[in-house]
């Protein structure tokens, strides 16, 4: 319904609906008391609790955060011992200086220009919405 349009008893059944009727510090103890209970509170947007979206999608996540974990760590020793062997050379300084600038960056700007640039990039295909399934690299084609 339109927002503009919503009556005093509409008003009043949502504040009841959610809790809002009730002063704020209860609303907060009862917020922590569900909290220590596993429960979340039910998305507004998806009409679903949040533990069982939180649960749906945490499995795809600690892959990703696993498989950088690996990546960083694989690459990290590897320019490490380079570093290492070629202490106070050029390599060393060229090493050390591309990760102090990597480790300064913020995650969140690196994550969107990396999107941009694969929706953008000349093979013509981006991150896929959600976990799309495709035949090989997990990327679906511009339409």
């Amino acid at each position: 319904q339109d927002v503009q349009h919503i009556t005093p008893e509409m008003m009043a059944e949502l504040k009841a609906k959610y809790g809002l009727d009730k002063p704020i510090p209860v609303q907060y103890i009862n917020w922590i008391g569900d909290l220590f209970q596993g429960d979340l509170g039910k998305s507004k947007h998806w009409n679903e609790p949040v533990t069982k979206l939180i649960g749906e999608r945490l499995p795809v996540s600690l892959f990703i955060a696993l498989l950088s974990f690996i990546v960083a760590s694989i690459f990290g020793v590897i320019f490490g011992v380079i570093a290492g062997l070629r202490r106070n050379k050029i390599t060393d300084t060229v090493v050390t200086s591309v990760a102090n600038f990597g480790i300064s960056l913020p995650h969140f700007w690196l994550g969107i220009l990396l999107i941009t640039s694969s929706e953008s990039g000349s093979a013509g295909c981006r991150p896929a919405a959600g976990r799309a399934r495709s035949t090989t690299s997990g990327y679906v084609l511009k339409s």
